[in-house]
């Protein structure tokens, strides 16, 4: 019976996928990461458009808020993750009675049931927010483990008590539950399955990643799955996936009323088993009116393994995995809609460009990307390239890109030219490229700028689209707006975060903004507008990126080099998204 039920949810979500998908309906948000940094203030500082009318947008964007996030890094000291008005990072109680014991070992927050008793965790304190949507993720290991039989389980609901209950364990009534999975182990150590009421998952061993999606709401939503694709999951029902392995599809709820304030893990059976836990996190991810299905393309922090290998052509790819940051992470499996990635000098030796992995500037323990540029390099030494390529990928309509920067001390040295500056390049878009005879070229450049020929002037952010001719080889602009209220930053970490949407006059996105290392995060731009060729009829997405970029003039690299200075940006924390917004 059981099955056949099971049988008709997946047909029933199949027609669902297909009335969503065809009928364009968007219903949440569900990303599959998560910051441990505190949310930082937004400030709108919109830029002052020149040679065009910007448009308002007036959408209201999807939010994500960590509940909880604890990896147990920062002590072995127990009492460190237990407050009794816990923040983010702890839980109301962690413990066991005689019998069974729990510990911070390895990194890890260990139970183990010697002989007898229990042992748990409870987050009793409602949460800071009360979502109807959550992502509860976790890695759990176990070990120890000789019969078959229910060992511990994992509940959320409201109401729950720290330690134990009037059942004398510290298991919840499910009156007080909304959703609640059990831990199966086998006879073979190490061996276990998930189970929810009388279905068991098939058997997993070693250390699993669990990521459970409960949806309280009364509306299907969809979510980014950890397999890379987009799932749906029913009101008050649930998801549950190990690794990239979904093991149970549209579970209802064991109480749909209940709210998803508290978290247990009670630990109640079982001799001699052991129990790791790691990367425990909660994430609200409750429904907003303009909503989206983030997909993390890579992330880098340039640490680890990470080098540079040069290539007979002159150029250098990137090598090696970055265990520091969450996958997706390894240079030498990108995802195919970020396409061939490397850096592209167009020319030129060492004395007149670099790009290394180096030390922070202001972190000796933390290592960054580091583009260097003396002289014209590139095009009979005309300009001056350091870039990072992300070409021929298979189409992106959403784009969102986070990294941090450090911008050199020759930058001060622009301030002071006799000149404007208006070449100086740190980011590009093209929809088409404007090579190998790709119709209908149009591309989006960020550059920082010297909006006036005055000495002293402060640089400014700009963001120019145009188009391409491919008769006279010239570029015109389609719009473009220069933020001359706000000042870029130099010799000082900031994130820059941008996000590109494909589409005509009214639907085309371009969004961009700030945030210094400690401070608030700032809107530069948020223009709708093209980010597509007017005379595209069948426009496919964005294929070539210069996710990083360091692209300018002789004349400006003549007149530093003649002040004794040259061109440096440091790059760091890398993120790409596709189909994620602001």
């Amino acid at each position: 019976m059981e099955k056949m039920k099971l049988s008709l949810n997946l047909r029933l979500k199949n027609e669902l996928i297909k009335y969503v998908l065809y009928s364009k309906v968007l219903v949440v948000f569900l990303p599959l990461f998560y910051c441990y940094g505190c949310k930082s203030p937004e400030i709108t500082n919109n830029a002052q458009p020149t040679k065009v009318e910007t448009k308002a947008v007036t959408s209201t964007f999807s939010t994500t808020d960590t509940l909880l996030a604890q990896n147990f890094n920062s002590s072995s000291s127990l009492p460190t993750y237990i407050s009794a008005t816990p923040n983010y990072t702890q839980f109301n109680s962690i413990g066991a009675t005689t019998g069974s014991t729990v510990q911070v070992t390895n990194n890890k927050l260990r139970f183990t049931r010697n002989t007898g008793g229990n042992a748990h965790f409870s987050r009793t304190s409602d949460f800071t927010s009360i979502p109807s949507i959550i992502q509860y993720k976790f890695d759990i290991e176990v070990s120890g483990n000789s019969a078959f039989q229910t060992v511990a389980t994992f509940q959320v609901g409201e109401n729950f008590s720290s330690g134990n209950t009037s059942s004398g364990t510290p298991l919840e009534s499910d009156a007080n539950v909304n959703a609640k999975i059990a831990i199966y182990t086998t006879g073979t150590n190490g061996v276990f399955s998930i189970k929810d009421k009388d279905l068991r998952s098939a058997n997993f061993a070693g250390n699993q990643t669990v990521t459970w999606l409960i949806n309280e709401s009364d509306t299907l939503i969809r979510y980014a799955s950890p397999d890379g694709k987009t799932e749906l999951v029913s009101a008050n029902s649930w998801d549950l996936w190990l690794g990239s392995t979904k093991v149970f599809d549209d579970r209802p709820a064991i109480t749909a009323s209940k709210a998803l304030k508290n978290l247990k893990f009670a630990f109640t059976a079982g001799t001699g088993v052991t129990i790791d836990l790691d990367n425990i996190s909660v994430l609200n991810l409750s429904q907003s009116q303009n909503t989206d299905i983030a997909v993390p393309l890579f992330s880098s922090g340039f640490e680890n393994s990470t080098y540079l290998a040069l290539q007979p052509n002159n150029t250098i790819l990137y090598r090696g995995t970055d265990f520091s940051v969450a996958a997706p992470n390894n240079w030498e499996s990108l995802a195919p809609e970020i396409g061939n990635v490397k850096i592209n000098f167009e020319g030129g030796d060492t004395t007149q460009r670099k790009a290394k992995i180096v030390n922070d500037p202001t972190n000796p323990n933390n290592k960054v990307l580091y583009y260097w540029l003396a002289k014209a390099n590139a095009l009979n030494f005309v300009k001056g390239r350091v870039q990072t390529d992300a070409y021929d990928g298979t189409g992106v309509k959403e784009l969102y890109q986070s990294v941090r920067m450090y911008l050199g001390d020759g930058f001060n040295t622009i301030k002071n030219w006799n000149k404007e500056c208006d070449w100086l390049t740190i980011f590009e878009f093209w929809n088409n490229k404007a090579w190998d005879d790709a119709p209908n070229p149009f591309r989006i450049k960020v550059t920082i700028a010297k909006p006036s020929a005055a000495v002293g002037t402060p640089l400014n952010f700009r963001v120019t689209a145009q188009t391409y001719n491919t008769t006279t080889g010239n570029f015109s602009n389609k719009w473009e707006a220069t933020n001359t209220s706000y000042t870029v930053p130099v010799m000082q970490w900031f994130t820059i975060d941008y996000y590109y949407k494909e589409g005509d006059g009214n639907n085309g996105r371009f969004y961009l903004a700030i945030k210094p290392d400690g401070g608030a995060k700032t809107v530069l731009f948020n223009e709708v507008n093209w980010t597509q060729s007017p005379t595209d009829t069948a426009p496919d997405g964005l294929t070539d990126v210069n996710i990083m970029k360091l692209y300018t003039s002789k004349d400006l690299l003549v007149y530093l080099g003649q002040n004794g200075k040259v061109l440096e940006i440091y790059w760091d924390n890398l993120q790409v998204w596709k189909d994620k917004r602001p």
